[in-house]
């Protein structure tokens, strides 16, 4: 932590109202900074006092016993520039986080101290005892690509997945396509003549199953509705009477209407009451067929449409399967040539493995010996096909025998390990980022994405395109892009800049207006002496003020958020909380508007006509 050549670096960290810390402040100077102390004197406290610095997650519950909030502060030098960077845990509600003592994010922390802090615990990198992670740092420091060889992989498994699309082994293909051949023969033998067929037949089996009842409706349908009937002579009498009537025109078309209607239907009841006949083999037979499309839809589809679109899918199996020999052949052809193809990338890469594993081992041992650990022994062990079973094997004691880190090592142990293998891995700023995931190819892509392959002068062009066409970038905090986070949080801000224009809007127009209609009176130069107190008080100031008055001495209004933590959401709590940002932001508009109001109002007042008007007694 202490200075050296890194422009980077923690000056100063204050701490106060932390668990057992009351007030405690350290400078940090030259070289190493060491804490000692007894047990429970607070040493943990400071890494968590770092941790929450660094945006680490916060818990009321570390809240001491001398406030009702925890502070703490660290000032650091960035780039020559000094920082200011300070969070508040309270006992109740959401930490804060300041910038430069201005409201800012955690995220920002985080982003902020990632170059320049870094938190060796004794429990802080157990994933250190994980193969994979070991694995992934002996390729970081050979720089061994394994692209090629995930190719393979994935396109092994592809083969595979399409050998299994293909039916498998004979036996399964032979029954596959004995079983849609079935199914096939069965909805062909039904002969399904469309999709409505069923409905037609439903409807003939309710025509057919009551013949008697049927004829005797239709008749009485011809009766009443045939062209000697009275209710046809009473309608063509009333057709009539409104015939030629100019104001009656609709009413004499429906008229029409309706009796060419009744003419239709005394037509359809006719030729049902002729076509008509008792059939019961033919009901039967409608039945029967009924029974046979039900049967089909409960097997294949809750409609005809979707049986007779079953059918075209097993059509489809049916020729793939009786044409998938070939297909089959080949696809294990060409999974024998990636198979070899793929041992002799593995055999490459278990090389490689192999010879770098010495290297790597003596580079990090050299680095143990120096964190006081000289009778340190490491070894990897590489086993596997591609080398694949990666295990950091140590020895710490002399004479001891190499055994698994994580059986070994203790947790001072295990962050030393730690922090001699990232003092061999970490060569440049993509390095550092991923970690363990810093490949060659994740690190000249993370060099790419973040355009330190380009000289300053294009970085700054490519900027620029990109702004202009709505791209800002991309969070790798949180790892999602800038216009996203923007637009997440414009709710918030267009609510605060809308209340803000009412109100400036309102209160501006209203005051102008009556201050200009009582020019030079007592209430104008109050009007006056506001707006101009108003205009020349910063807003960021007069937000500061009502905080200290409105939240911290009356506590009646929340200083910030959008909602209540706990128990808000509605409306009337949102209100509460806009009350003051929309006041201070609106206070020095209103003062514009009030001005430009008064102005323009004195000016029509002074106009000729007005004048006029008021000579003649017009108030």
């Amino acid at each position: 932590m202490g200075t050296s050549k890194n422009k980077n670096q923690l000056l100063e960290l204050v701490v106060k109202n932390l668990g057992v810390i009351e007030d405690a402040s350290i400078v940090f100077g030259e070289g190493m900074t060491a804490i000692t102390g007894e047990t429970g004197a607070g040493k943990t406290l400071l890494v968590t006092a770092l941790q929450l610095l660094s945006g680490g997650r916060s818990d009321s519950s570390l809240v001491g016993i001398f406030g009702e909030e925890a502070t703490i502060e660290g000032r650091f030098i960035c780039d020559e520039d000094e920082v200011i960077l300070r969070r508040i845990i309270p006992k109740e509600g959401r930490s804060r986080a300041y910038l430069n003592g201005e409201l800012s994010t955690v995220g920002l922390l985080q982003e902020f101290t990632a170059p320049i802090v870094e938190i060796h615990g004794q429990h802080g990198y157990s994933g250190l005892t994980q193969r994979d992670n070991q694995r992934n740092a002996l390729d970081a420091f050979a720089s061994i690509d394994t692209t090629q060889l995930e190719n393979y992989r994935i396109e092994e498994n592809s083969l595979n997945g399409i050998l299994d699309e293909l039916g498998g082994a004979d036996g399964n293909r032979g029954k596959e396509l004995e079983l849609y051949k079935f199914q096939a023969a069965e909805i062909d033998e039904a002969e399904i003549v469309d999709s409505s067929e069923d409905e037609r037949l439903r409807a003939e089996e309710l025509l057919l199953g009551d013949v008697a009842g049927n004829r005797e409706a239709a008749m009485r349908v011809t009766q009443v509705l045939d062209s000697n009937s009275r209710f046809i002579d009473e309608l063509t009498d009333l057709l009539r009477e409104i015939n030629g009537r100019d104001s009656l025109k609709e009413l004499e078309e429906a008229v029409s209407e309706l009796l060419d209607q009744a003419s239709g239907a005394a037509s359809n009841a006719r030729r049902i009451v002729e076509s008509i006949e008792s059939d019961p083999e033919k009901l039967s037979q409608v039945q029967q067929r009924r029974s046979l499309l039900t049967g089909l839809r409960r097997k294949y589809g809750e409609t005809l449409d979707q049986v007779l679109l079953y059918r075209s899918d097993l059509e489809q199996k049916i020729q793939s399967i009786e044409g998938s020999d070939e297909r089959i052949k080949e696809t294990e052809r060409l999974l024998l040539k990636l198979q070899d193809e793929m041992a002799i990338e593995e055999q490459k890469i278990y090389q490689q493995r192999k010879k770098a594993a010495p290297k790597l081992s003596s580079k990090i041992l050299t680095n143990l010996v120096g964190l006081s650990l000289p009778h340190a022994s490491i070894e990897f062990s590489i086993d596997g096909k591609s080398g694949e079973n990666v295990e950091l094997l140590i020895s710490l004691n002399q004479g001891s025998d190499m055994q698994p880190l994580s059986k070994v090592a203790s947790g001072g142990e295990l962050s030393r390990t730690m922090l001699a293998l990232r003092l061999v891995l970490s060569v440049d700023p993509a390095t550092a980022i991923l970690g363990s995931y810093a490949t060659p190819e994740n690190v000249e892509n993370l060099n790419r994405q973040l355009g330190l392959d380009k000289p300053f002068f294009q970085r700054y062009i490519i900027w620029v395109v990109n702004v202009l066409q709505g791209d800002f970038g991309t969070s790798y905090s949180l790892n999602r892009p800038v216009i996203d986070e923007v637009l997440e949080r414009f709710q918030a801000t267009l609510i605060l800049s809308c209340t803000s224009f009412i109100i400036c809007s309102i209160v501006g127009i209203l005051f102008g207006i009556i201050s200009s209609a009582l020019q030079y009176s007592f209430f104008d130069k109050i009007i006056t002496f506001s707006v101009i107190l108003g205009i020349s008080i910063p807003s960021f100031f007069l937000g500061m003020m009502m905080i200290l008055l409105f939240t911290v001495e009356l506590r009646l209004l929340p200083a910030s958020g959008m909602y209540s933590l706990y128990g808000g959401g509605d409306f009337k709590d949102l209100l509460k909380h806009l009350i003051m940002p929309s006041t201070a932001l609106a206070i020095v508009a209103t003062g514009v508007v009030v001005r430009l109001s008064r102005s323009i109002m004195l000016e029509i007042l002074r106009l000729d006509f007005i004048r006029t008007a008021r000579s003649k007694g017009l108030k």
